[in-house]
């Protein structure tokens, strides 16, 4: 049966599928270890009236973030000169709504004073070889310097957001999103330089834009730090679409 493994400051739980344990302590640092394969995951405040409803909601949420991981569209616009900041529009778009019977759940357990929920699809795979995993969480992944990089085939990207401790979802939805950002940068930015005349003076305006579909998004490592919430993510290279024009 497989394991997953919540960490709560120094504590460290085991729990195994469908249950659901409580860990005592008074600061609510959750790190999640992930699971090898695409999954999503969901937190809701634990009632202490009605946990069924806590866990309900926590679903919900660990289905929007599984639909994101297994397919998410990336359109980024920037446009501004070398005087000026950059304006910037950023678009994501997630796949169709999954149906209840093309998921199961892989684990729930109460973590402080979270309801978590992990699903996963029914006939999920490991989402890359151990030996690339192993390769990609070695590094330094949390540091704001960590670039994108390709890994036997697969491409590995850090993001992170600012720590939220009223919702959890948010923050590591916008973590994801930024590792998405980041890679989406890497892989394949236009860029259009264009002169204007401003003034009686010749300016340079840069108008950059980066358009891809990822599939298949493995998020192999999340950690709290510094007050940010840091996400590692794998996609293989043949489940990123770049849409040109």
């Amino acid at each position: 049966m497989r394991i997953l493994f919540l960490a709560l400051l120094s504590f460290f739980i085991s729990a195994p599928a469908h249950s659901q344990k409580t860990v005592s302590g008074s600061e609510n640092v959750l790190e999640v270890h992930s699971p090898d394969f695409v999954h999503g995951i969901g937190f809701a405040r634990l009632s202490t009236y009605n946990p069924s409803r806590s866990f309900r909601i926590a679903r919900e949420n660990a289905f929007t973030d599984l639909e994101a991981s297994l397919l998410t569209s990336v359109y980024l616009e920037y446009y501004g000169t070398e005087n000026t900041q950059s304006r910037s529009l950023k678009e994501y778009g997630i796949s169709d709504k999954l149906a209840d019977d093309e998921v199961v759940t892989y684990d729930s357990t109460i973590v402080g004073e979270w309801a978590v929920y992990f699903i996963k699809e029914p006939n999920s795979t490991t989402s890359a070889p151990s030996s690339v995993i192993h390769s990609a969480t070695k590094q330094e992944w949390t540091n704001e310097l960590f670039e994108p990089r390709l890994v036997s085939g697969y491409w590995v990207a850090s993001g992170m957001y600012e720590q939220t401790r009223f919702n959890p979802n948010r923050g590591w939805t916008k973590a994801k999103q930024n590792a998405l950002k980041n890679l989406s940068e890497y892989l394949n930015t236009h860029v259009q330089s264009l002169e204007r005349v401003y003034d009686n003076k010749l300016s340079s305006v840069h108008y950059v834009t980066s358009k891809h579909i990822f599939q298949n998004i493995g998020v192999i490592g999340r950690k709290m730090l510094d007050g940010n919430y840091h996400l590692l993510l794998i996609v293989p290279e043949d489940d990123i679409i770049r849409i040109d024009g």
